[in-house]
């Protein structure tokens, strides 16, 4: 980032953070305020991190709101659009450690079967039961199916 604010580039980096280090195994780190050995210390706040590099455009997304996709999208073409460097800070949940509050599924009788939640948006829980679209058990609860989908998988 440094580089980038040196040189004036004209880039766009997303950091998703879902206040966990989950593929080594969920242990603490910085941006947590829990050290490795369970002392509360102060977390360190990538937005800041990111600010102290000289980065003028810096916006935190919360990815938990019903209407994330939309504020998702709206934020990365403003960020696309800034002259210079700009970050994204997608702020959510970690689906591995947060239980969700609420499971989605498919209307049947309501569904097209145009196959978008398949094809398009790829949850690894959206699976074909025959010519129709499923949504499995070990749903998150994300929501972001009943973001794309015009008819609107129910809670």
């Amino acid at each position: 980032m440094i580089n980038a604010v040196y040189n004036g580039a004209n880039i766009t980096l997303a950091v998703l953070d879902n206040r966990t280090t989950a593929m080594t195994g969920h242990q603490p780190h910085p941006g947590v305020g829990i050290t490795a050995l369970g002392n509360v210390s102060k977390a360190i706040d990538i937005a800041d991190v990111v600010r102290s590099c000289g980065v003028e455009y810096v916006k935190i997304v919360n990815t938990v709101d019903p209407d994330s996709l939309e504020s998702c999208i709206k934020a990365a073409k403003e960020a696309m659009n800034f002259n210079g460097p700009s970050v994204l800070v997608f702020k959510g949940k970690c689906v591995g450690i947060t239980k969700p509050d609420k499971y989605y599924k498919i209307n049947p009788e309501a569904c097209t079967g145009c196959g978008f939640c398949i094809k398009e948006l790829g949850c690894p829980v959206i699976n074909l039961d025959g010519d129709k679209p499923v949504i499995q058990d070990n749903c998150s609860g994300c929501g972001l199916c009943a973001q794309i989908c015009l008819q609107k998988p129910s809670v």
